[in-house]
């Protein structure tokens, strides 16, 4: 199931470009792809890069595009969740 997900968002993600969910422009779907991706990352330190490096480029990039949630990430608190 995590692979065919994995592989849907993956060539999502090529069809847009790479940049974007969709679109040239941040959206509501960039940032809960991205909030996914760090819970994953956190959870099993290597997944992503080994098995979904499109997917792990992606959550890289998108901080850099968006200096608001640069930002933010350099401030918030850690937690377990």
């Amino acid at each position: 199931m995590i692979s065919l997900t994995g592989e849907l968002v993956s060539e999502s993600l090529e069809s847009s470009g790479g940049k974007h969910v969709a679109g040239n422009r941040i959206t509501l779907g960039d940032l809960f792809l991205f909030t996914t991706l760090t819970h994953v990352m956190e959870t099993v330190p290597g997944f992503l890069e080994q098995k979904f490096p499109k997917l792990h480029e992606f959550h890289k990039s998108l901080p850099t595009s968006c200096s608001r949630l640069s930002e933010y990430l350099k401030k918030r608190a850690k937690t377990p969740f």
